[in-house]
């Protein structure tokens, strides 16, 4: 190692100076054992130890390779704040190491510790966590050749959302694409079960994958992912199991309210009622809930934000809601719940409902269902019932919720038969209370 000065004064009487240090380089290459030289870095892996079952603050060193799988439920990282090599601490203190940090393949932040202490970095979220080191002076780190080491953390299977890292309880206005990755750290393929609304349904798959699903109806979903993973070591397989939640909303359904719970762990960031902000009238930023009572009706544009450990940043997401709690107008000839022997008639304009629900359909016993949409006409639609039977008027949401239903009855009109019938029995009943008449009065007078 070698020091060196260069300084230069002014005629002011000042003096400014440099230092330049030289180390010498560090050379990689394999210790004595066969196993990567370290001593730059001195960097050690662990992870806890399992004592009856029970996870100990102790660390058991995992071998030092360019990439490592594990199952555990952290991974642990040391190694020195600076490299000296030969030198003099005093002198060489400055050369600081650093760790450039990806968190599934992408740049997340530097690592650095300007002290003696050593730095710690455990990594607790299940991905593709990977690391460069290396000095001021310009020495780096290698790992067999590669100048990243990788840790493939899964204790949890590892997927993309829309080609994204997953968000838990991201609310969404379309499609969702979810995607199993890294296949090779699976020792068996994996298998996907998912509840719509507490409801198990069918995941349907894209094209012939088997690792990539398609969600697309409204609701709230939970999605279960499992496999194994042979971590190499003795060839034991691991059973792992993830679950995901997220929402679905069509902005284009109207809900009679909307809510953010405190638990969800995100924060609104904005809040637009039909493009106006009004985020500064929610007092609590940590929840939202969104009712004709509290914030009224109308269309709201939501962003909310929750901070990501990994990618040491906070992501964000935006997604609209419609709030509206109106009853959608049907008229009847007749009231509802009500019969008669007339034809019963029908009326509503598809455009007014739309603009009170959404997109839904209009289902009308013995009538084919009537969607409606934004394309609806803004014209009165009218239906005559004119079969002996009851009918019901029922509107549904696109999804099949029911929204409202009425009912109405057609009754069958008296034959002739049962006219005369009636006619003969009232002459009877009539003449009858007569007779009874005549002969009450008869006794009494005699």
């Amino acid at each position: 190692n070698k020091q060196y000065k260069i300084y230069g004064t002014s005629n002011y009487g000042y003096e400014r100076y440099i230092e330049i240090v030289y180390i010498d380089e560090f050379v990689n290459g394999l210790t004595d054992s066969g196993r990567i030289d370290v001593g730059f870095t001195d960097l050690t892996i662990g992870v806890p130890q399992i004592v009856n079952g029970v996870e100990t603050d102790t660390l058991t060193s995992l071998e030092i390779d360019k990439e490592i799988t594990s199952v555990a439920n952290s991974v642990t990282l040391s190694w020195n704040p600076y490299y000296i090599g030969n030198g003099d601490p005093n002198m060489l203190s400055g050369n600081i190491i650093y760790a450039d940090y990806y968190f599934n393949g992408t740049y997340a932040r530097t690592i650095s510790s300007l002290t003696d202490a050593k730095n710690i970095f455990t990594i607790k979220t299940a991905g593709i966590h990977s690391f460069e080191f290396y000095d001021l002076a310009g020495n780096i780190q290698k790992f067999n050749g590669s100048n990243r080491i990788t840790i493939n953390l899964v204790n949890d299977v590892l997927f993309t959302v829309n080609s994204n890292n997953p968000i838990n309880n991201q609310i969404y206005n379309g499609e969702v694409i979810l995607e199993i990755i890294n296949r090779h750290l699976y020792s068996a393929d994996p298998t996907i079960t998912a509840k719509l609304n507490g409801n198990s349904i069918e995941v349907e798959k894209i094209g012939t994958s088997f690792y990539q699903y398609r969600f697309v109806n409204q609701g709230y979903y939970e999605v279960t992912l499992s496999t194994r993973v042979n971590t190499g070591t003795n060839n034991a397989n691991d059973e792992i199991s993830t679950t995901y939640c997220f929402t679905i909303i069509n902005p284009n359904q109207a809900l009679p309210c909307f809510n953010v719970p405190q638990n969800a762990n995100f924060r609104v960031v904005t809040v637009l009622k039909e493009a106006a902000d009004i985020t500064y009238s929610i007092t609590n930023l940590n929840e939202l809930w969104i009712s004709p009572a509290t914030l009224g009706t109308g269309n709201y544009t939501i962003t909310l934000s929750k901070y990501q450990e990994e990618l040491g940043k906070t992501l964000e997401f935006t997604f609209k809601v419609w709030i509206n709690n109106e009853v959608p107008y049907i008229i009847s000839s007749i009231p509802f719940g009500t019969g008669t022997t007339s034809k019963i008639t029908i009326t509503y304009n598809p455009k007014i409902i739309y603009d009170q629900v959404g997109e839904s359909y209009i289902l009308i016993t013995g009538y084919a269902a009537t969607p409606i949409n934004a394309e609806s006409p803004n014209e009165v639609q009218t239906v005559v019932l004119d079969r002996n039977q009851t009918y019901y008027i029922q509107i549904f949401t696109k999804d099949d919720k029911l929204i409202n239903s009425y009912k109405v009855i057609k009754n069958e009109p008296l034959n002739t038969t049962a006219i005369i019938i009636i006619v003969v029995a009232s002459v009877v009943v009539v003449a009858l209370i007569v007779v009874f008449i005549v002969i009450r009065v008869h006794l009494k007078f005699r």
